[in-house]
């Protein structure tokens, strides 16, 4: 099976272009949503994609310290090991996490700003 690879530069989630591609915050997390596998290491890779399930390989030790959901597998930069684990990913059944959900948070968030500026 042949796959379009999309290189993404830091912070296009927030229209930061990459070359001559720029990407809105919807493009953004339709990417994350519908791609075969996510490969690299940014932090969205883990948090977002996990609502989707989509399959991330995660490179190096930049995220390491961060929590993870089923669809995150890492690897040091070896690239045996990335191909390894690129390969399992594409296997790989999409598994939705709430690893990064929590119940009502705008609403707290907007009761927090709301006792600060005593609204």
């Amino acid at each position: 099976m042949k796959y379009k690879i999309i290189r993404i530069k830091s912070n296009s989630d927030n229209g930061t272009p990459y070359g001559s591609e720029e990407y809105s915050s919807e493009d953004y997390i339709n990417l994350l949503r519908y791609a075969s596998c996510l490969i690299g290491n940014s932090s969205s890779f883990l948090k977002e994609s996990s609502i989707f399930g989509t399959p991330v390989v995660n490179i190096g030790k930049r995220q390491q310290n961060r929590l993870t959901s089923e669809n995150v597998v890492s690897v040091p930069f070896d690239k045996n090991k990335i191909r390894t684990a690129i390969r399992m990913q594409l296997d790989s059944e999409r598994k939705p996490s709430k690893i990064y959900y929590k119940p009502a948070t705008s609403y707290n968030i907007v009761q927090e700003i709301s006792k600060f500026l005593k609204v």
